[in-house]
């Protein structure tokens, strides 16, 4: 949120507008049409560092974000290079198979990440998938790839029983 906001607001790269009928009419994969993901909201962007997506759909943002914008976005913005570390940390944390070496890489480039991120936004504070996000080079070299251990389906599954709206707070079980 804070880079599209920078590119946005600061830099004036490309106008919300813009980004938001990029993301509408990009050609995603029939596996990424399930998982679009959805238009932004001005006060998204300029509220905490949070874009009001799903975890699927942000997942699909890491994957098409570098080939939606990647083209409007100078190569040597510092802030445009540390996202896209970002989605290097996504790609390998999410892939299904690992290497020997893929844990060293995945230190090294959260560690980067990490660093610049509090260079190039140093009033931002840490959130805690930040921090969670260092431990998954150990769980990697404990448990292999990491994408079988994630919560993808159950934070899919939480988010449909979230979207009911239940009245009887008497006998709970029976709702």
């Amino acid at each position: 949120a804070l880079c599209l906001y920078s590119f946005i607001y600061i830099h004036k790269y490309f106008k919300l507008s813009q980004l938001n009928a990029a993301v509408r009419d990009f050609k995603y994969s029939a596996e990424q049409m399930s998982r679009k993901p959805v238009e932004f909201d001005k006060k998204h962007l300029e509220g905490p560092i949070a874009i009001k997506q799903t975890a699927a759909a942000v997942l699909t943002l890491c994957e098409c974000l570098p080939l939606i914008i990647g083209h409007s976005v100078p190569q040597n913005s510092r802030k445009w290079k540390n996202l896209l570390l970002l989605f290097e940390i996504v790609h390998l944390s999410t892939s299904p198979f690992c290497r020997e070496d893929t844990a060293s890489n995945l230190r090294c480039t959260i560690s980067n990440y990490l660093q610049k991120f509090k260079n190039i936004y140093p009033r931002a504070s840490f959130i805690p998938k930040q921090h969670f996000m260092l431990h998954l080079p150990n769980q990697m070299v404990t448990h292999g790839p990491l994408r079988p251990q994630w919560c993808m389906r159950y934070e899919g599954k939480n988010g449909e029983v979230k979207s009911k709206r239940y009245f009887n707070f008497k006998n709970l079980p029976l709702s």
